[in-house]
């Protein structure tokens, strides 16, 4: 036998908006890189071509520890600006459902 109640949950419904999809895109190399290799050594997604430490598969691109490369793509920066402006204005407190 099932019980039917009504439940009422604060909030705005739909609770995400549809994601767009993003076009690929991973870090560029500036000035910082000395070619060393380094990064491509020790890179756990093997995402950083050897030979050339500048080509990056950003398919496999996570992150990186050091400031030697960034992701300077404007889409990227569209989305950072976003959800800054959206989740850093208004503080709200969390509610218990039972």
């Amino acid at each position: 036998m099932f019980l039917h109640i009504n439940l009422h949950v604060k909030g705005n419904y739909p609770y995400k908006e549809d994601m767009k999809s993003m076009p690929p895109m991973g870090p560029g190399t500036n000035n910082e890189c000395i070619n060393c290799g380094i990064c491509a050594k020790h890179c756990p997604m093997n995402a950083i071509n050897f030979e050339n430490v500048k080509e990056v598969d950003i398919n496999k691109c996570k992150r990186y520890p050091t400031n030697a490369k960034a992701i300077n793509h404007e889409a990227f920066k569209k989305v950072a600006s976003m959800l800054v402006a959206k989740f850093n204005e208004n503080r709200c407190e969390p509610e218990l459902f039972i």
